[in-house]
């Protein structure tokens, strides 16, 4: 396609696999046409039509190839092929729709605060065509450029928030292994209970189970064992997919020391978990249990708590990290470098 031919990208849409989503559900634009727009038309939404805008078709569910706005003839919309220029449609603009970002994901991904830029010109562009979708993309703008969280260490009532606060990190080990515990903090998987679950009966057994650096996603299920006494459980978990232990009843301490581990503290008993240097783990609280997590080294930990949850908190000096994603009605201690004192939310 020669440069006299290629039609103009329309402003915040990307090419390619990465077209942005049509924003439907919008509010039908004020059809008082600012002048210096080159209006032709209104889409399916009633928002302006001008000249190069990309759209595609209704009836296709967003799946339909991109037409460029050539004009208006005889009270329709002519339209060029974007792939074929030499294709071209003289069509009711009601049965298409303007594409332009999807304000929470404008490259296909979740929007960030490097994208803020880059929303706010789309927003300040769109202004006049179509004042919701402006806002939409105005409340994305406040919430990415709200106030800075901490990048560990931190006491959450808000998923959302613990989320942004992974955004943008520096990319070191400990970093990407707390960005991904948050996502898995945050998403809340289920255990997968199955045949091939473990139910060890006796310590040895148990001790036996929790290796599990070799058998991604295996799934241990501790009832009645106690570790009074005696060492703690050893737990070598997978960094791919997760080891995951339920610890429904006795009183289990369990020291995850490699890979990754999701571990459901039930048991009425107490709930001791120790993350060490390298190590990393999300812990589920269930309700009105005591939950004890103390992170050494550059161990990272996510607690989740819940309803009347209870128990002190700590991480020792270091490059790890410890979040607590708290309810309101729980009673937790926590204590890290990052505070000068232990902090009861």
């Amino acid at each position: 396609m020669s440069a006299q031919t290629r039609p103009r990208v329309p402003a915040g849409v990307t090419t390619g696999g990465q077209f942005a989503a049509s924003a439907r559900g919008e509010s039908a634009a004020d059809l008082t046409v600012p002048a210096h727009l080159d209006f032709v038309g209104a889409d399916a939404a009633g928002v302006f039509l001008v000249r190069d805008d990309w759209v595609t078709e209704v009836a296709a569910g967003g799946g339909s190839d991109p037409w460029r706005v050539e004009g208006a003839r005889d009270g329709k919309v002519e339209l060029q092929s974007v792939d074929d220029p030499t294709a071209r449609r003289l069509v009711d603009g009601a049965d298409y729709e303007v594409m332009r970002p999807d304000p929470d994901s404008p490259y296909g991904e979740p929007a960030t605060r490097t994208s803020v830029d880059h929303l706010a010109q789309v927003a300040e562009e769109w202004a006049e065509r179509d004042p919701a979708y402006a806002a939409r993309l105005a409340q994305v703008i406040d919430r990415l450029t709200g106030p800075d969280l901490p990048a560990r260490d931190a006491i959450f009532t808000d998923p959302v928030d613990l989320v942004r606060s992974t955004e943008n990190h520096d990319g070191s080990d400990v970093a990407v292994r707390r960005h991904r515990a948050v996502e898995l903090a945050v998403a809340r998987p289920l255990p997968r209970i199955s045949s091939q679950t473990r139910h060890p009966a006796k310590v040895g057994a148990a001790r036996s189970a929790l290796r599990a650096t070799r058998d991604p996603g295996r799934v241990v299920s501790l009832r009645g064992l106690d570790t009074i006494g005696k060492d703690p459980f050893e737990v070598r978990g997978n960094d791919t997919d997760p080891l995951v232990v339920i610890n429904r009843s006795g009183f289990s301490h369990l020291r995850v020391t490699s890979g990754a581990a999701l571990i459901h503290a039930e048991s009425a008993s107490g709930n001791a978990v120790t993350v060490t240097d390298g190590a990393t783990a999300v812990i589920f609280a269930s309700p009105g249990r005591k939950v004890s997590v103390s992170v050494e080294g550059s161990g990272v930990a996510v607690l989740v708590s819940s309803q009347d949850v209870h128990g002190y908190q700590r991480r020792d000096e270091g490059e790890g990290s410890l979040d607590v994603l708290r309810e309101e009605t729980d009673r937790l201690t926590v204590r890290t470098p990052s505070s000068d004192k232990a902090v009861r939310p």
